[in-house]
């Protein structure tokens, strides 16, 4: 176990599919709640695969090029975003994906089965703190804006019941990849394809105990508490370990709600494959949405955080 305690955790609330009920309440409940196999009988759950991505083609035949970000970005410095094709990419993570995986992570499967209902954890931060980085990862990536007809293999009315303004995003990459410390301005159902990731999740009243940045990411807030260095930063650990969190483990066919302003952080284990789906009432956008975009409008053209952000390459903030 690690040198570093951290906060405690418990299990987050879990259910299965049969017995999920999306009412209007539900998308009031102030904590996340974890689907076992919601999305299990999806054709993208069944179909996708890196492999399978690795024949997308635009539509004049040319291979499919985006940018990919050389390092986490919601924490420290934000690297450079390289523009590739995707091809060598996706093929690195089938290779990774068709070997044997062990049992590791922050919480391995072995630990998290002989928990007792209810226990109280502490976490193995070695898995993170003292692994070599990944080289990439290519997160929230908005490939259904070019490539349409994909979202007919997702079923997003399984996940929101009432209006909503939706936004789709997938995300690929190896394992050992760390989305930082953030909380989402909408709500959002993480939907696991491939692999496996490790999720820890905080109550918005912690929000001082996450250390809050002022580094700028549209529709988001950041953390200044870094998972990945908590040796280095001893006066912000102390400040962590004050809080209370919730872990869950996502594995092919789960869905994580995740309620807005739900602080978390995301580690996968395997190499995966997942889809985000972020959603706004109406009275969301007219209460936050307008502000939101008007601060993506400023920072843009240079007067809101400019350089401060996980949009373009930086300093440390």
């Amino acid at each position: 176990m690690s040198a570093i305690q951290g906060p405690p955790f418990q299990l987050v609330e879990e259910a299965g599919a049969a017995d999920l009920a999306l009412t209007p309440e539900f998308y009031r409940r102030p904590t996340p709640l974890l689907v076992k196999g919601l999305i299990a009988d999806w054709p993208a759950t069944r179909d996708w695969s890196f492999e399978s991505f690795t024949a997308l083609r635009r539509k004049n035949g040319a291979p499919v090029r985006t940018e990919i970000p050389d390092r986490p970005t919601e924490q420290g410095p934000s690297g450079e975003r390289r523009r590739q094709d995707i091809l060598p990419y996706l093929e690195g993570l089938a290779r990774q994906a068709a070997q044997p995986q062990a049992d590791e992570g922050l919480l391995t499967r072995a630990r998290r089965r002989a928990l007792a209902p209810g226990e109280r954890f502490y976490l193995d931060w070695d898995y993170i703190n003292t692994s070599a980085p990944p080289s990439l990862y290519l997160h929230q990536w908005d490939i259904f804006s070019e490539f349409p007809e994909l979202l007919r293999e997702l079923r997003p009315e399984h996940l929101w019941k009432g209006w909503r303004k939706t936004w789709q995003f997938i995300f690929f990459g190896p394992a050992h990849t760390v989305s930082g410390l953030h909380y989402d301005f909408p709500s959002n159902w993480f939907c696991q394809l491939r692999g496996s990731k490790e999720f820890i999740l905080f109550s918005p009243r912690y929000s001082e105990n996450m250390a809050p940045s002022k580094k700028y990411d549209w529709g988001a807030e950041l953390g200044g508490v870094d998972i990945t260095r908590l040796a280095q930063q001893p006066d912000l650990l102390r400040r962590f370990e004050q809080a209370e969190g919730m872990y869950a483990r996502l594995e092919p066919g789960d869905a994580l709600f995740i309620p807005k302003g739900t602080w978390h952080a995301v580690v996968a284990t395997e190499p995966s494959l997942n889809v985000s789906f972020f959603g706004l009432t109406l009275a969301e956008i007219l209460t936050g949405g307008v502000a939101a975009t008007v601060k993506d409008a400023l920072h843009h053209l240079r007067l809101y955080r400019w350089k401060n952000c996980t949009c373009h390459p930086s300093p440390a903030p």
